[in-house]
């Protein structure tokens, strides 16, 4: 089976608080996995180094054969990893379906100008993300 993610000896410092340290993880495709420990453990800073909101101190995180350790979070979301947060703030004045649709903005091309005007490129690129 292929790996999809792994994370080689991962390390990362907050000055002098050593957040995580030395963290490994190999996740095959197809396959479901979970972090678990008690608060101050390092979980979120996991997370948060995988999705690029921030860059390990030492070690490897590699999205299938493509290193993502020093990316922006924008360009590792684009490569198929993020993450959602516990506190989620939806639209709350929007259908659950409309606040997909936000979260999935980044993955369209057409230009504020396609939108106001209604044009072709707009509407195909809605029927396909969103039908």
């Amino acid at each position: 089976m292929n790996t999809v993610l792994k994370v080689d000896n991962i390390t990362k410092s907050f000055g002098g608080l050593m957040a995580v340290k030395n963290f490994s993880l190999e996740l095959p495709e197809r396959e479901i996995h979970g972090i678990i420990g008690p608060n101050g453990a390092g979980k979120t800073t996991v997370f948060n180094l995988i999705t690029g909101v921030y860059h390990p101190d030492n070690g490897h995180i590699l999205l299938g054969e493509k290193e993502v350790s020093s990316l922006p979070a924008d360009v590792i979301s684009r490569s198929g990893i993020a993450r959602t947060f516990q506190n989620i703030r939806l639209f709350s004045q929007m259908t659950v379906l409309d606040n997909i649709k936000v979260a999935l903005g980044h993955r369209t091309n057409y230009r504020l100008w396609d939108v106001m005007l209604g044009l072709n490129r707009f509407r195909r690129q809605e029927k396909v993300i969103f039908i």
